[in-house]
């Protein structure tokens, strides 16, 4: 009775808040598909009835929200305000950057980053490096990586250091066979000495975790051979 008494005064909150702010931009942290979000939302209608129709800055829509799920309402000054709003407006860029696509577009993976890249925490969005690596890493949310059984967080991060090992073995022998055609027989003979000892990381990679007990370890482990580390692991 209690809990349903708390959760009407909180709704009644919220009501109050939104209503004073009309024509106002809020950041709304909710509930939704068993993660928390946040971003701004402009207020263009009284809430009633324990719901409200906002206008979702990101993509312009509108869309009605069940006051029930929101979890906390933050209103920013005005040049606080525009300089989030203008991140959300931007944050498809962050996919461009070249240590952040090996997330291919129209993938399962591009997809997932796209629905959760206003995931939060405590009334803060998460990092998106975070969100990047959670989805690389095939978890759920950044909380769900550090948590993480220690054997599976292991085996899928070994998995993200091959996909990089991979990576770099693709470029270099794109580089070796133009220096081949070029006839740059000093550089074909580098690259090959590169590509050897890539191929015998692996077998390094296994002895080196088998040593690491904890998160914290393994989330900051990355082999000497392929540093510097991608800048979402920073």
């Amino acid at each position: 009775m209690s809990s349903n008494s708390e959760d009407n005064s909180q709704i009644q909150v919220y009501t109050e808040v939104l209503n004073e702010n009309i024509g106002n931009t809020l950041f709304i942290e909710y509930f939704e598909n068993n993660n928390f979000y946040m971003e701004p939302f402009k207020i263009f209608e009284q809430a009633s009835n324990g719901r409200i129709q906002i206008n979702r800055i990101y993509d312009s829509t509108t869309i009605t929200k069940d006051l029930s799920n929101i979890s906390t309402i933050t209103k920013w000054d005005d040049e606080k305000t525009r300089e989030r709003v203008d991140t959300v407006l931007n944050i498809d860029n962050f996919l461009a950057d070249p240590a952040y696509q090996m997330i291919l577009s129209g993938s399962d993976d591009y997809i997932a980053f796209h629905e959760k890249k206003f995931l939060s925490s405590n009334g803060c969005n998460v990092p998106m490096e975070s969100i990047y690596l959670s989805i690389k890493l095939g978890y759920n949310n950044y909380n769900d990586v550090l948590t993480a059984d220690i054997d599976d967080l292991k085996t899928k991060w070994k998995a993200l250091i091959n996909a990089h090992k991979n990576k770099a073995v693709d470029i270099l022998t794109v580089e070796k066979t133009q220096c081949q055609n070029d006839g740059n027989t000093d550089d074909v003979e580098e690259i090959e000495v590169i590509l050897t000892l890539l191929n015998d990381l692996t077998s390094e990679i296994d002895e080196e975790m088998a040593e690491l007990t904890d998160r914290d370890s393994v989330l900051k482990y990355w082999p000497p051979l392929l540093l510097p580390a991608p800048s979402y692991l920073v």
